[in-house]
């Protein structure tokens, strides 16, 4: 028979062992309770995950508190645009384009923000998020800089429209995001390039969003991505899906208004080179949305 201190020993030390087998276990799955994307609408995948906001109140008169999460939409991510339905092109004349043309909707001046010399701060219905401006403009030392751009507010789906902008070994990159003024969801405009989209355009019903983004030019190619979201309203809270999309590698693309509903007109250019000088080579297309889908 063993003595009675070993036989306690050994139970101790397995009541040890199971404790931290248990411990591990909820630790790992707490990992991967964070660490898990969620698939909505169907059977097609969105990125969504969590992320840090500044702060948390509805009213910018009020001091900030603790950082709160918001959600975040990843749209026009690479599995997506070869998926997409493309657009119908028709060549249209310079006199046809520019008597189409819708006036933008954004609000670009800053009265829906809270602005210091060095930030601004934007409100949403559940959070006030502040922003770094860009500060410095001694261009020999802005390398590892990073800042925010206000580009406005589209008032009828209650919509703000920023970019990020970083620089690093002296170049710059651009990415563009909104934020849902009502819910708060962020939601990150994924580009194929260095640089941004530029700012989008609704149609005249509100129903879609038109935007595109560049390539630098070269003498190797002429890239640039065009792409229409779809607007949807359930119980009052607006949801953005990709419905259609375009990449060209044979011209970049200057500008872009609505015709209707169904129809946007796009300024495109063919550059041509001269030995060193780059001579433009406008036309105008005019593209009809897959109204199929």
């Amino acid at each position: 028979m063993q003595p009675r201190h070993i036989v306690y020993l050994g139970l101790l030390l397995t009541a040890c062992t199971n404790s931290t087998q248990t411990t591990s276990q909820k630790s790992s799955n707490k990992c991967d309770s964070v660490g898990r994307k969620e698939s909505i609408q169907g059977t097609k995948k969105i990125n969504i995950e969590k992320v840090d906001t500044i702060s948390k109140t509805t009213d910018l008169t009020k001091k900030e508190t603790s950082v709160n999460s918001a959600e975040v939409v990843h749209l026009f991510d690479g599995d997506v645009l070869d998926k997409l339905p493309k657009f119908t092109f028709n060549t249209i004349t310079k006199s046809e384009f520019f008597s189409d043309e819708k006036i933008p909707t954004l609000i670009t001046d800053r009265t829906k923000t809270k602005s210091t010399d060095s930030s601004f701060t934007v409100a949403t219905a559940k959070a006030k998020l502040k922003f770094n401006k860009e500060y410095n403009k001694n261009y020999s030392k802005r390398d590892g800089l990073s800042w925010t751009d206000y580009h406005g507010f589209f008032d009828e789906l209650k919509l703000y429209v920023l970019s990020s902008n970083y620089i690093t070994e002296g170049l710059e990159f651009s990415s563009m995001f909104f934020i849902d003024s009502t819910t708060n969801v962020r939601y990150e405009l994924t580009s194929q390039f260095d640089e941004g989209y530029q700012v989008p355009l609704l149609s005249p019903n509100n129903k879609f969003m038109v935007l595109y983004a560049n390539v630098i030019a070269t003498r190797e190619s002429e890239n640039s991505f065009i792409g229409v979201l779809k607007i949807s309203d359930t119980d009052n809270v607006r949801h953005y899906k990709e419905f259609a999309g375009f990449t060209s590698t044979k011209w970049n693309i200057e500008s872009v208004i609505w015709i209707n509903e169904t129809s946007f007109a796009l300024k495109i250019n063919r550059p041509k080179y001269s030995g060193d000088k780059i001579i433009n080579n406008y036309s105008y297309l005019k593209a009809t949305l897959p109204m199929s889908r």
